[in-house]
């Protein structure tokens, strides 16, 4: 059984001190990142709607079959259903 925690206590020691030195480093005044620009994500409207019409899907069954995982399960899931058909109705609108 001491092994056990002692095995545990030496990982968590070794985590401890990495991130201090992690925090250390992050510290550096001359620590610079540079990114570079990558191709853009056009922006497809279609792909929007099936991913907002796919929402609306989802949300239905799992609220249609979601009773034996519990009451909350099926009171979240109309919400999601909801946020999917919202996301739709503003899509549509413009």
């Amino acid at each position: 059984m001491m092994n056990f925690f002692g095995a545990r206590a030496a990982v968590a020691v070794s985590m401890i001190a990495s991130r201090r030195r992690i925090l250390r480093q992050g510290s550096d005044p001359n620590l610079k990142v540079n990114m570079t620009g990558g191709v853009p994500i056009p922006v497809d409207r279609r792909r929007m709607v099936a991913g907002s019409v796919g929402l609306v899907i989802f949300g239905l069954v799992l609220a249609a079959t979601g009773r034996p995982i519990g009451d909350d399960f099926v009171t979240v899931s109309p919400v999601l259903a909801g946020f999917g058909g919202l996301v739709s109705v503003f899509l549509a609108l413009g």
